[in-house]
């Protein structure tokens, strides 16, 4: 509460300072504290004006809205046998739609988990299948 409490008291200061300090740094440091505090319309205006095009392009970059966050993604295998029971302790082969390959071994469920997955198609293959699972 104490924070947003000075930050109303300082913004038009700080605003000052961004829009027309003589020095270059100062506005820069301002510029930051505004983008912190979702000052866009003062950000836009040093955007426009600043004479110096290094704290334009900078103004510029904070006004943006930031992208949203990219959803993670992940794959999930569940290997069974032909009478649908679960493979525990299967290793197989993950081949990642960018070509990267992961080995994972099944839990007690026959699951197996990669994080981290980019969208795409996802290859499997049992590397060695457990004897007491074989047709």
């Amino acid at each position: 509460a104490l924070a947003a409490a000075a930050l109303v008291e300082l913004r038009p200061r700080v605003q000052q300072l961004a829009l027309g300090d003589g020095e270059r740094l100062v506005r820069r440091a301002a510029l930051h504290g505004l983008a912190r505090a979702g000052d866009r319309p003062t950000l836009e205006r040093a955007a426009r004006r600043d004479p110096s095009p290094a704290v334009r392009a900078l103004a510029e970059a904070l006004a943006r809205p930031a992208p949203p966050p990219s959803p993670p993604t992940w794959a999930a295998v569940n290997l069974v046998d032909y009478d649908g029971a679960p493979v525990a302790g299967a290793a197989c082969r993950l081949q990642l739609p960018d070509g990267r390959v992961k080995v994972a071994t099944s839990g007690a469920r026959g699951g197996v988990r990669e994080e981290r997955v980019p969208p795409g198609e996802l290859d499997v293959e049992l590397v060695d299948p457990p004897e007491a699972h074989e047709p």
